[in-house]
């Protein structure tokens, strides 16, 4: 490899480290706990069976999540979420989803895509703490309406269980649930939809799903493929993918593991993802992620990660950088 080849990959992935290096210096906060609840995305997508205390708001500050894919699209995504204890082991959600897609080669003007991709109102229930011999155990469910120029056309849902169990060197999660997927229509007869990066052989180029549900290419109208996921020839032609679907069933689960330094308030976690959006992709999606929280202050958590998408239809790698600051209504 040249020594400009090597500078460039160095710099690539630098900024995957970045968010942690900063979290290194971070001053430690008082006898904190808010930094060991996981929250789905902040910044492992495995959860924990903790939810917010009664009468608590938890408003997390905008968590943004920047990914590479292997065919050099960027995606940054920034989630805004607020949590309220409404009674003993029961949370309400309110979730406003943004995306930002750079296409390959960094296109600029018109290129670029922008919007909102659906407001999500779920609800957590935790069924008591854990014990010796129990582990924790919650219920989650979320709602994602079509609201936004990225949304999709029906609303989708997702239900899951979460366990919790503490063992004599971490915490260890489980999560599995499944729910639905939509994309906006991609028929032929859609004029506005981009044209198939790679057609299947013998198909007409058309107009075709993208291969990330949350960012339909039908949004995209200033030439093509300017926003497409598109996956590598090699599945395309294999039929990986089916480029007329738009709505479907999927299927998920992850496992992970914690371990808290108590002295400096920080958490470090570790998880493996799959997931599987039925009708849409013939293969399953394996994604590895390791991140941190830090008790920054007495009411403000930070949190970092990175993640590696493994297996799947498109390959990417990621950075996740956040936070959330807690508000008491207690008297």
């Amino acid at each position: 490899m040249s020594t400009l080849g090597s500078m460039r990959l160095c710099v690539s992935r630098a900024w995957l480290v970045t968010p942690f290096i900063a979290m290194l210096g971070a001053h430690a906060a008082d006898a904190q706990t808010d930094y060991r609840n996981l929250d789905a995305g902040r910044p492992l997508r495995v959860e924990d069976a903790l939810v917010t205390p009664r009468m608590s708001l938890d408003v997390q500050l905008p968590n943004v999540r920047a990914e590479q894919y292997g065919n050099g699209v960027t995606r940054w995504r920034v989630d805004a979420k607020a949590a309220y204890g409404i009674a003993s082991f029961s949370e309400v959600e309110l979730r406003v989803p943004l995306i930002y897609v750079v296409p390959s080669g960094g296109a600029s003007g018109s290129a670029r895509t922008f919007g909102s991709a659906g407001v999500a109102i779920g609800a957590t229930h935790a069924f008591g703490v854990e014990t010796p011999n129990v582990p924790a155990i919650a219920i989650a469910a979320e709602v994602l309406l079509p609201a936004g120029a990225l949304a999709s056309p029906n609303a989708t849902y997702s239900l899951k269980v979460i366990a919790t169990k503490t063992v004599s060197f971490a915490r260890v999660h489980l999560n599995a649930g499944g729910g639905s997927w939509s994309v906006r229509g991609a028929g032929l007869s859609d004029t506005t939809c981009v044209p198939r990066r790679f057609p299947l052989p013998g198909q007409d180029p058309g107009c075709g799903a993208p291969a990330i549900p949350d960012v339909p290419c039908s949004v995209a109208h200033e030439g093509p493929s300017v926003a497409c996921f598109a996956p590598p020839a090699s599945l395309a032609a294999a039929g990986a993918i089916n480029p007329l679907a738009s709505k479907g069933g999927r299927w998920f689960g992850a496992a992970g593991m914690d371990h808290s330094f108590g002295l400096s308030s920080t958490l470090v976690g570790v998880d493996v993802v799959a997931e599987r959006f039925v009708g849409l992709y013939s293969l399953t999606d394996w994604t590895a992620e390791i991140g941190s929280r830090h008790q920054w202050s007495p009411r403000l958590v930070v949190d970092a990660g990175i993640s590696r998408h493994l297996i799947g239809v498109l390959q990417s790698s990621g950075v996740t950088v956040g936070g959330a600051y807690a508000f008491s209504f207690a008297r």
